[in-house]
């Protein structure tokens, strides 16, 4: 009895050892990153895969966090988070184009759009993001999970190209040490957050525009859950008025017979 029950403690020892070895987290350029924070704790940050998986054809899809946010902060309200990423080499959009979430004060209506910037200005942004993706290693970070890994705070120098938290490239003033100036952080809470994610293109020298929206991502009240949900496709509005329009046609052919 007693070795069945050693060797079954041996077993689920083993059992848990290749589960902790299993965890990765492998970071290609233009991943989509979600990013949590909070004063004193180490980042966690969390790759969401390809940012093509968040364009056309207009995917809607969910990463389960489990238990992340609870370990790594102690609870789930009071998390400043965010998603973002960049292209640099034009494989997605135009180089310097940013990928960045903004928040909703109403969970059902959309928030004001980003504003894009220009080449030069948003590369800015970019040296800042490519520092936090410089430093998504296990050299630099802890694996907790696959494609979840955890940052010191204070890890490296603000400058691009230099590995960097998220904490440490977004700076005191809350804007990639100043090169982007708008709200982009959400804060968790007792109930559901919604934050929208814009592609922002760049404009050219003096001009500015409106980022275009790809959708939204909710983290859910106990944080076990980021869902994206999807901008339909043009084809599917499509559809849908047609099929409104054909609802009041019927209405208006049954009310004259």
């Amino acid at each position: 009895m007693k070795k069945n029950l050693l060797a079954s403690v041996l077993i689920v020892a083993a059992l848990g050892e290749l589960a902790a070895q299993a965890q990765t987290f492998t970071y290609t350029p233009g991943d989509l990153l979600a990013a949590f924070r909070q004063t004193g704790k180490p980042d966690l940050i969390v790759d969401l895969g390809s940012i093509s998986n968040y364009q056309v054809p207009y995917q809607n899809s969910s990463f389960t966090l489990g238990t992340d946010l609870t370990s790594a902060f102690g609870s789930t309200s009071g998390i400043y988070w965010s998603v973002f990423t960049f292209d640099g080499n034009g494989t997605y959009a135009p180089v310097n184009t940013l990928f960045m979430s903004a928040p909703r004060g109403n969970t059902s209506i959309q928030s004001a759009p980003l504003v894009t910037g220009t080449s030069s200005a948003q590369n800015l942004v970019t040296g800042q993001l490519g520092a936090i993706a410089d430093a998504l290693s296990s050299t630099y970070g802890t694996i907790i999970a696959n494609q979840v890994i955890q940052l010191p705070a204070a890890l490296g120098a603000a400058n691009g190209g230099d590995p960097a938290s998220y904490t440490t490239a977004l700076g005191s003033g809350l804007d990639f040490n100043g090169t982007f100036g708008q709200s982009f952080e959400n804060l968790s809470s007792s109930s559901a957050t919604v934050s929208d994610l814009y592609q922002l293109n760049p404009t050219l020298p003096h001009n500015s525009a409106n980022g275009a929206l790809l959708g939204n991502f909710t983290l859910s009240a106990d944080g076990t859950t980021l869902s994206f949900t999807a901008v339909p496709e043009p084809a599917t509005w499509a559809m849908v008025g047609t099929g409104l329009m054909s609802l009041i046609a019927f209405r208006r052919l049954v009310k004259r017979n």
